[in-house]
C-alpha cells in the first residue's frame, strides 16, 4: 500500500481525503474490489476520514504504458510506503 496526492506531499487541507493505492499480485473482479473497500468503510467510518482506494495488479503496473502516465509518476515519485 502507498499513499500518494496531498496526505504524501504535506500539502493536504483539513477535508482533504487519503489517496491509498493498492498494488495486487492479480487481477481481482468488481465483486472482490467491493468485498476489499467494505473491509475499510468501518476506518472511514470511525475516523471520519475519507479513503480514495485504487487497486492495481503488478502486471499491469509494471507495463511500459503505464509507467508514462501522470498517476503512475505521481505514486511513483510522491508515494509514501505504508
Amino acid at each position: 500500500m502507498i499513499l500518494y496526492g496531498s496526505r504524501a506531499r504535506g500539502d493536504f487541507r483539513e477535508y482533504s481525503d487519503w489517496d491509498i493505492f493498492i498494488l495486487l499480485t492479480k487481477v481481482i473482479d468488481f465483486k472482490q474490489e467491493v468485498k476489499l473497500r467494505y473491509k475499510l468503510y468501518d476506518i472511514e467510518i470511525e475516523s471520519g476520514e475519507i479513503l480514495n482506494l485504487i487497486f492495481e495488479n503488478l502486471k499491469y503496473w509494471n507495463s511500459k504504458r503505464n509507467s508514462c502516465s501522470p498517476y503512475y509518476q505521481s505514486v511513483v515519485h510522491e508515494g509514501i510506503y505504508l
